[in-house]
């Protein structure tokens, strides 16, 4: 098997998008995998039906127009959003089954645009009665005003990475009844509160809407907000009038705002108790600063708009403490009932792994729900039956993704089931079995500690390859990724460095960062590469070490390689920053400030002298020092928004021009990830291909 079979198996094994349950014994699963033949992701549904001894399954294919699909809270409906290519154009339809009858369809072609089906902006709610659903999508343009309004040039700021063309979510309902249904926009009945971006709907009850909406900063920008839970968001309540299907235009809301300006606020879930009332949950980071920091967790009374129990933000916990939640959204369905009281769960990072924590909702007690139990594995909550049921999925870097059923019976007493193991081959299994995988803590630098993977059966030390991650507050966890564990079955050791800045080791270590990128994340990554040599585990020297990462992980390999140039013998950049003084263009124009220390605001302009104080915080600075004899492969998504082109342009020039070896490879239709199935398979053989032509054997 070579190295490139060996990564494409790794990556067709099906990772869980999705679980909802549709009864208390039967779940509905989506998975999701790459197909290499056909250059796309494909999707497939599985309904199991778990006994106290038996999983029974059924299995769906795929279904290419039906961009995405929900139950309802009590399992009787399902709402299916369809996308159908006919005649060059798009045409869009709401369906909602019952059982295997189509209780209700509507075409929505004319109403607005494509359905939005993220975890940021999206949300699909049912109604208490399931007589009505509200989600989200893009709204029309005034392309169709009077060609002589001079209106339909206005400039309407984009959404940024991740959204390419789109500008305008917004709300709009579904009602049915027997033999009609209709589809409205929902509007503000004050325009003047406006303009406000509303998202992610959810139904309080039948005439109220709890939704988030963004708003535009003073300079007249949408921030980008993909991976940035600090944007202007706020939590707001929508009063819906009766709505009939017989009635016709928009449907105009009241509005009124639950939340401070100084919060950025998403993924808002409602709880309904068993007395009648009604709880808010929802995750809210402070506004500006770091991209990502430590989130709170507000749980308010929807009534008296009360907060009735939260969990706060955590400074610097010690090591086997709480760190705080780092999450971007909940589950859609959160909530747990256990020996009466309510519990909330959600994913997030615990150090190096991801965990489920178990969150008290009258208290704000937190429980880690999968602590580790030396197996390093990372779990994922994907769902609950909103009683005692939560479906999980976990993984390691040694042992791909499998489904859970977990029952509690009381707090700290969950019984697991695996559902679902992943079809490895027999050759397959066995090398991974021969995978050791352990967290490292890096000496005289805490927090910080590195993942690291080896054949636990080879001959130390061996060459070595650091996976930087990017952010950088983001993180290395430890959880199944198919080309970091392939380019361990190539008999490299693999470490995963968590340095400071890395979410889930407390809020302080997330700040302590800011003004010195370039800096202290570049020591604490040279140092965990010197530990590893230290302690006999990797080998020094040419041809022993190399380097993979992107965006500000390629930042840091940037600087590795000019700030250490004899360390390292080859290295894989993917959209990388180059260049802190080259703001033009990306939609988070803030993150180059902040992460330098510099307060950022909608007057801030890039002066002289700040331009010079990025510039020598900037890899492109080290392009002299470093080494002819170092190959470098650059990969670029040409659509990316986050990180402009220009900034890998620029540094592949820099070094083409100094006769460094450097190759650049381009991916057309690529954004800010690379995550396209083309460039998975393109990177990867590169970059397999380039470490194996360095390395000493």
């Amino acid at each position: 098997m070579t190295a490139l079979d060996t990564f494409l198996e790794l990556s067709k094994i099906p990772s869980f998008a999705a679980a909802q349950f549709q009864s208390k014994d039967a779940l509905r699963v989506t998975s999701r995998f790459p197909d290499f033949d056909r250059k796309t992701y494909r999707t497939s549904i599985h309904t199991y039906v778990v006994t106290n001894d038996k999983v029974f399954s059924t299995f769906s294919p795929d279904t290419p127009n039906i961009v995405v699909s929900t139950s309802s809270p009590s399992g009787k409906r399902l709402a299916a959003f369809r996308e159908v290519a006919e005649n060059g154009s798009t045409k869009r339809f709401v369906e909602i089954w019952t059982e295997n009858r189509l209780e209700a369809s509507v075409e929505v072609t004319k109403t607005h645009g494509a359905f939005y089906t993220d975890d940021i902006f999206s949300q699909i709610s049912f109604s208490p009665s399931e007589d009505a659903l509200v989600y989200t999508a893009e709204a029309k343009t005034d392309d169709d005003k009077d060609a002589d309004s001079l209106d339909r040039f206005n400039f309407v700021p984009p959404l940024g990475e991740a959204y390419p063309g789109k500008k305008l979510p917004g709300l709009y309902i579904v009602k049915w009844s027997t033999g009609k249904t209709v589809v409205k926009a929902l509007q503000l009945a004050d325009s003047s509160l406006g303009p406000i971006l509303f998202t992610q709907p959810a139904f309080a009850k039948d005439t109220q809407l709890i939704a988030i909406g963004y708003k535009y900063t003073l300079d007249h920008r949408l921030l980008g907000v993909k991976y940035c839970p600090n944007r202007l968001a706020g939590v707001y309540s929508l009063s819906l009038p009766e709505i009939s299907v017989e009635s016709e235009g928009d449907v105009l809301c009241s509005l009124s705002s639950w939340s401070s300006d100084e919060t950025s606020c998403r993924s808002p879930r409602i709880l309904r108790l068993n007395d009648g009332s009604s709880r808010l949950v929802y995750l809210a980071n402070p506004v500006g600063g770091p991209h990502a920091s430590c989130s709170s967790l507000q749980v308010v009374d929807i009534e008296t708009r009360k907060t009735v129990a939260s969990v706060g933000i955590v400074e610097d916990p010690q090591p086997a403490d709480f760190p705080g939640i780092y999450a971007i959204s909940l589950p859609p369905q959160p909530f747990l009932q256990i020996q009466g009281k309510p519990y909330l769960i959600s994913t997030t990072n615990w150090r190096s792994r991801t965990t489920v924590v178990l969150v008290s909702l009258e208290d704000g007690s937190v429980l880690d729900l999968t602590p580790d139990d030396g197996a390093h594995l990372s779990w994922v909550a994907l769902g609950t039956d909103g009683e005692s049921q939560v479906v999980c999925s976990r993984s390691s870097l040694k042992s791909p993704s499998e489904l859970l059923l977990g029952r509690a019976t009381a707090v700290k007493e969950v019984q697991w089931k695996t559902i679902v193991e992943p079809s490895l081959s027999a050759e397959l299994k066995h090398r991974l079995s021969a995978l050791e995988l352990s967290i490292v803590p890096i000496d005289g630098h805490f927090p910080v500690e590195t993942i690291v993977l080896k054949d636990k059966e080879a001959h130390l030390p061996l060459p070595c390859v650091s996976v930087i991650h990017g952010g950088p507050h983001g993180s290395c966890p430890t959880g199944f990724f198919a080309s970091t564990t392939a380019l361990a079955l190539e008999g490299y050791v693999i470490s995963c460095p968590n340095y400071t800045g890395s979410v889930g080791f407390g809020d302080k270590y997330i700040r302590k960062l800011l003004g010195y990128i370039g800096s202290l994340d570049v020591e604490e990554c040279v140092q965990s590469v010197r530990q590893l040599i230290q302690t006999g585990i990797a080998a020094a020297g040419p041809g022993q070490q190399f380097l993979v990462g992107g965006s500000h992980g390629g930042f840091i390999l940037g600087h590795l390689l000019g700030q250490y140039p004899d360390m390292f013998s080859a290295a894989s950049i993917r959209n990388p920053v180059m260049h802190l003084g080259d703001i033009a263009g990306t939609d988070i124009p803030d993150w180059y400030f902040e992460e330098c220390g510099i307060p950022y605001t909608p007057t801030t302009l890039l002066t002289p002298e700040l331009y010079q104080k990025l510039y020598h915080m900037s890899p492109i600075s080290h392009v002299d020092k470093t080494r002819d004899d170092v190959p470098i492969l650059l990969a670029i998504g040409e659509k990316d928004a986050r990180v402009v082109n220009s900034q890998g342009l620029a540094y592949y020039h820099a070094l083409k021009g100094r006769g460094k070896d450097i190759r650049m490879i381009t991916l057309k239709e690529d954004s800010h990830p690379l995550d396209s199935v083309e460039a998975l398979r393109v990177v990867y053989k590169a970059t397999s291909e380039l470490f194996a032509e360095k390395r000493k054997h």
